[in-house]
């Protein structure tokens, strides 16, 4: 016997796997959490590196001297924009990636037109 739990709807996924509608959701969700751990970097930073020692050291208790602050100041900045392009390039690919195929499949049902396919 079957399970009634495990009949449901069934959605294609990338790689033409199939996969349940909840799957589909969390990885939606995932994929949208992704942003903000970058973009909460660089909304929150301070703009001078004596704050941000000072949010460090109530943050962890740890000192860091106005260089290290500086430093980690601009290697936070580095690593949030380019984790920003990161995303941003990865979700246009996908885009592309999308059109295409549709594109692709809006060609295959042209030619077959073209060649006396039979139409519903």
């Amino acid at each position: 016997m079957s399970d009634p739990h495990s009949e449901g709807v069934v959605v294609q996924s990338r790689g033409g796997r199939s996969q349940a509608p909840w799957l589909r959701v969390a990885r939606h969700c995932l994929d949208m959490a992704s942003w903000i751990g970058p973009s909460a970097i660089l909304a929150l930073m301070p703009k001078c590196p004596a704050c941000l020692a000072a949010y460090v050291a109530a943050g962890t208790g740890l000192g860091l001297s106005l260089m290290a602050a500086t430093h980690l100041q601009v290697a936070l900045l580095i690593l949030s924009v380019a984790a920003l392009l990161y995303l941003a390039v990865r979700r246009l690919c996908r885009l592309v990636m999308i059109e295409r195929k549709e594109i692709a499949q809006d060609c295959a049902m042209e030619t077959t037109n073209l060649f006396g396919a039979k139409r519903d």
